[in-house]
């Protein structure tokens, strides 16, 4: 992937200052409900990521597919500052293919599960780069352009859309505004609703018909809540679909599980979101203003489904198991 960016390591001069990034410190503990802030899971005593499984925090886990393999790198802004970015995925060199330019949220950052665990999802179908940002917004926005046009220079015939969770995801919104070129959207746990109460849906009602967005959003953030975001859908130009993650939080924790089901079920639910935002971006079918395509939860139940107003909600120890039709708002999916 990106020939020209990755292949500086041990390679020639890259055309703007480009190097391996040294390993991150993690995040300090902040309430995923609140500010914006990310939660810290202890990552350590971890022999879990090989096929043959292995000790997790004091438990047994069985073996696993391996994760995508992850490439670091760093991308230099006009004042010298060292941007530390990941790529994940395999079809990079594909001409035709879209990459996903991904941030994390106000105090997390790239180690933090709840950006890495949905950066694995996505990278099983599609190319992602997710990068660094302080908590500033207008700092991550400029971010956000470095590294958007550094990729784009790197591979001028590749297709570009940009996400984010939290913070990362209104400065997606407000990077969108201003690049044409951009036209697919990934807003995670888009913070609908300040700590102190102000709304923050300007940044998408002033988002163009021509763009494209994708919201995930836990039923339990109350940072977003659903109704409310709903009625924002509707009156937004671009269009829009919702993926609602049942008893998901700001931080996309499960609320209502315990011990080991809850960081099995976390991390499982964590990078299904990563899938399923890449199924929707690499579609080529347009979606309809404010459709809702998939309700993907987790449940005590297995196969349990229920209903809400606009959408349906599909529970099964975080797998989907079952899909609504694509660009209608209307429409159930009928029982076979």
């Amino acid at each position: 992937m990106f020939s020209g960016l990755l292949n500086d390591i041990g390679g020639m001069p890259p055309r703007t200052a480009r190097h391996a990034a040294a390993p991150m410190d993690a995040p300090p503990m902040m309430s995923p409900q609140f500010d914006e802030h990310e939660p810290v899971v202890n990552t350590t005593n971890n022999a879990s990521s090989g096929n043959g499984g292995g000790i997790k925090d004091e438990y047994r886990i069985p073996g696993k597919e391996p994760s995508s393999a992850i490439q670091t790198f760093t991308i230099s802004d006009e004042d010298g500052m060292d941007i530390s970015c990941q790529s994940r995925g395999s079809s990079f060199s594909a001409p035709d293919s879209t990459v996903l330019i991904f941030t994390h949220g106000a105090g997390g950052g790239l180690e933090n599960p709840a950006t890495s665990l949905f950066a694995d999802g996505y990278a099983v179908s599609g190319p992602v780069v997710c990068f660094q940002g302080t908590m500033n917004l207008q700092s991550r926005v400029k971010a956000f352009e470095t590294v958007l046009s550094n990729l784009q220079a790197e591979e001028p015939r590749q297709t570009f859309a940009v996400g984010g969770r939290s913070l990362g995801a209104r400065a997606a919104a407000k990077l969108a505004q201003t690049h044409e070129e951009v036209k697919k959207l990934v807003l995670v746990s888009y913070p609908l609703i300040s700590p102190k109460g102000d709304r923050r849906e300007q940044l998408l009602l002033d988002l163009p018909r021509d763009k494209e967005v994708l919201f995930i959003i836990g039923s339990k953030d109350t940072m977003c809540e659903i109704s409310d975001l709903q009625q924002v859908q509707k009156r937004m130009q671009a269009r829009s679909t919702l993926v609602i993650v049942e008893g998901g939080d700001h931080g996309m924790n499960l609320l209502g599980l315990k011990g080991w089901e809850k960081i099995q079920a976390v991390e499982n639910q964590r990078r299904l979101t990563g899938t399923r935002a890449a199924e929707w971006v690499l579609s080529s079918a347009p979606v309809m203003d404010g459709s809702y395509l998939v309700e993907s939860a987790n449940g005590k139940g297995s196969g349990t489904k229920r209903k809400s107003k606009n959408t349906e909600l599909y529970a099964d120890n975080g797998e989907v198991t079952g899909e609504a039709p694509q660009g209608t708002r209307s429409k159930r999916q009928k029982k076979s």
